[in-house]
């Protein structure tokens, strides 16, 4: 098999106190109102909340493989048991594209479109 697939880079980063307030989860967020006991030895007066969620995640397509934010690689490979003799297919990606990265039980790890070539 025979590809192209342009470089690309892409970053994300997403404010996750936002989002899940407009979930409505916003208890946990108010010194007042958040109840984590639990989760760490604190003084008698002290209360532990959530002060902000981030989520950042990226990822990056060169000639040596796939390497995303969480720092998952995966490299480009084909093996296997008996060699078969294929046709030759050409896959040219020049145009925009959505693209799935799934995990080996099919679950989408990271999805995206890119627009800009």
């Amino acid at each position: 098999m025979h590809y192209r697939l342009p470089k690309f880079k892409l970053m994300g980063s997403y404010d996750l106190k936002e989002v899940l307030q407009e979930m409505n989860v916003k208890k946990i967020f108010n010194p007042e109102e958040a109840n984590l006991q639990g989760i760490c030895e604190l003084s008698e007066n002290a209360n532990l909340y959530v002060e902000k969620a981030k989520h950042e995640a990226g990822i990056a397509v060169d000639n040596k493989g796939i390497e995303a934010a969480v720092y998952t690689i995966i490299g480009m490979n084909v093996t296997s048991i008996e060699p078969e003799v294929y046709e030759d297919v050409y896959f040219y990606v020049n145009r925009p594209f959505a693209y799935t990265i799934t995990s080996g039980d099919g679950l989408p790890l990271f999805m995206g479109v890119t627009t800009n070539l």
